[in-house]
């Protein structure tokens, strides 16, 4: 086995074709609207929007071991 990496913020098809390179099947990913950040209120940072298309959510999460068998499912942004 090895250890997940992190997936978010990237592009689902990059994401997936580092799945794919260690042999891993990523399941078909779930696409979710994801709202837009407001601005930072106060000392509240602002969020970067995210782009639609990456990555925002991973099941398993990273760092856990995982072995080929194993199905990712990513989440990722409409």
């Amino acid at each position: 086995g090895f250890v997940m990496p992190d997936l978010t913020g990237l592009p689902v098809v990059t994401a997936q074709a580092e799945l794919a390179h260690v042999g891993i099947q990523s399941s078909r990913p779930k696409f979710v609207d994801v709202p837009v950040a407001s601005v930072g209120k106060g000392n509240a940072t602002p969020v970067m929007p995210v782009r639609p298309g990456s990555v925002t959510a991973q099941q398993p999460a990273a760092g856990t071991r995982v072995v080929q068998s194993d199905h990712v499912t990513l989440t990722v942004a409409k």
